[in-house]
């Protein structure tokens, strides 16, 4: 590499690290229910060995009526050991995993690119930095997302099996390191496991001459797999390995269960065929924009419009290069990776398919390449991409630093609550009474997570809440957290009694009518980013005796 290439990709890493770190922690970008029962899980795993529910190191994590994978919560561990209890810690994992992910698209170009050594590399430096601008790369890595990790382990896992097909005494080990990251993407994000199975057979049979010649590598590798898949069969009877899929697929829906088999066939392929195609729409991946914690941004998609001609170039690049291993690769899993999302009720869900976005900025890179090959002139290649650069740099922080903050919904555990959790410290004389509806039901594992609820407690409280086994397919999402002074439930009024209770409740909680007969007084009140008020504090004179 040349002196200019190692400045250039030194500070793609510096602006790749600044635009997922900066500000990562600040409390006015909102922490959402599933951010938080990650870390709370990571908190209570360091103090106890086991997770809030009480259980030895589980293979799924229980929360919010669901499951979560178990690596992102493990190796939050760290942070959260380094940090503490803070939303900078509950995110490392993710914006960690988002700059090493640009080391790895650099690489992945340098050893596997089109062309001479000079071109692989060249190619390699775009790719970094398009992945490190690319929205959807920076908005996932500044949330808590198992999605945005997977895409990390899951490309380690393509590098390495690519890697052995290189000529070189380590190819058995680069199949087995390579098997490793792609077992392991099984239990960093729910689609993997169903890519990492499809790309391993794929492989297989790509490099079929290859494992006719080394049957050890394929058995070794294989077996290293099996080992990753085992967890998942010892609960796949349980219901909970599916639990997910359950909740947000279409196989539930009355026009399934009720129609015949031939129904169910018709009914279960359109479905797939129209929400699998809606990925490769690009009005969804260059044009619509979306305000939702599963989307990116307002006025923004996970793509700059501008990148649709540089997709359509690299495209064409792809295709005039088919018999490279790595646009083979890259061309199937493109095809496959949006597959389990096609699976489920959402339209266009772009976390579930950040695999399939960064295979499309590796595209899109390419076809950068191509337009800076043309261009012969020093100068206007500059002036080209240095445009470029601001152009992707002033949307991205319009949408992403100024607007998300306030277009995005105030709902479990945003802004407001976490104002009330830094000042209820004010109230530890009081009885605090938090109202959980469906418009903060996150509310308790965030509550628990920043004011580090002490995790044997919580363990005794949520374990004797269980109805069902821990790993089922059906899960109460509705628990009553209790923290010190603080219970986190629905309003019953029968409870709303005595001087000591503080009621804290949204606009939504208490009417007037409830202030009048239940002699609420109101103490204080919490505004949101845009400056209205959104939690009420309330003391009541009411006596218990009177219930």
């Amino acid at each position: 590499m040349s002196k200019a290439q190692k400045l250039s990709l030194f500070a793609i890493f510096v602006l790749a690290f600044v635009l997922r770190f900066w500000k990562l922690g600040d409390i006015s970008f909102h922490f959402h229910a599933d951010e938080s029962s990650i870390a709370y899980n990571a908190y209570s795993l360091i103090k106890t060995g086991r997770d809030m529910y009480g259980q030895t190191f589980p293979i799924l994590f229980r929360a919010n009526g669901s499951y979560q994978p178990p690596v992102y919560t493990y190796l939050t561990t760290i942070p959260v050991f380094l940090f503490g209890n803070t939303i900078f810690a509950a995110r490392f994992v993710s914006a960690f995993s988002g700059v090493l992910l640009v080391i790895l698209s650099f690489y992945f170009w340098k050893f596997f690119g089109l062309g001479k050594k000079e071109e692989k590399i060249l190619q390699g430096v775009f790719a970094a930095l398009f992945v490190a601008i690319s929205p959807w790369s920076v908005h996932f890595g500044r949330l808590t997302a198992e999605g945005n990790l997977v895409v990390l382990v899951f490309g380690l896992g393509v590098f390495f099996t690519l890697l052995s097909l290189e000529k070189s005494r380590r190819q058995t080990l680069f199949f087995v390191l390579g098997c490793l990251f792609l077992g392991l993407s099984t239990h960093t994000y729910y689609t993997e496991r169903v890519t990492a199975f499809l790309y391993i057979f794929f492989f297989i049979i790509l490099s079929r001459n290859y494992f006719k010649a080394n049957k050890k590598a394929l058995l070794y590798g294989f077996f290293v797999f099996l080992l990753f898949i085992l967890p998942h069969l010892y609960i796949a009877k349980t219901g909970a390995l599916t639990r997910r899929l359950a909740q947000v697929g279409y196989f539930s829906d009355p026009a399934f269960v009720n129609s015949d088999f031939s129904g169910k066939v018709l009914f279960a392929f359109k479905n797939f065929a129209g929400h699998y195609l809606d990925y490769f729409s690009p009005k969804n991946l260059f044009f619509n924009s979306g305000n939702e914690l599963g989307r990116v941004g307002p006025d923004l998609s996970v793509f700059y419009p501008l990148f649709l001609f540089l997709a359509v170039l690299g495209l064409r690049g792809f295709i005039n290069n088919i018999d490279r291993n790595i646009v083979k690769v890259f061309s199937f899993l493109i095809l496959i990776s949006p597959v389990p999302a096609g699976l489920t009720g959402d339209i266009f869900f772009p976390i579930r398919v950040l695999v399939f976005l960064w295979l499309i900025t590796n595209i899109i890179s390419y076809g950068f390449y191509m337009v800076f090959k043309f261009i012969k002139n020093g100068l206007f290649r500059l002036l080209v991409f240095s445009l470029l650069l601001i152009y992707s740099l002033f949307i991205l922080y319009t949408s992403r630093f100024v607007l998300f903050k306030y277009r995005i919904v105030n709902s479990e555990g945003s802004f407001p609550y976490l104002k009330l959790l830094k000042q209820i410290d004010k109230y530890r004389e009081n009885k605090i009474y938090i109202d959980r509806t469906d418009r903060a039901w996150g509310i308790g594992t965030v509550s628990a997570y920043i004011l580090g609820a002490d995790p044997y407690l919580m363990q005794n409280n949520l374990k004797s809440q269980l109805i069902t086994p821990y790993y089922s397919g059906e899960v109460n999402p509705y628990e009553i957290f209790v923290i010190d002074n603080i219970i986190i439930k629905p309003i019953e009024w029968g409870e709303i009694c005595g001087k000591d209770l503080l009621l804290v409740g949204d606009r939504f909680s208490v009417s007037q009518d409830q202030m009048k007969s239940h002699f609420l007084t109101k103490v204080f009140e919490i505004e949101d980013l845009r400056g209205e008020a959104y939690l009420f504090g309330y003391n009541t004179n009411k006596p218990c005796s009177e219930r």
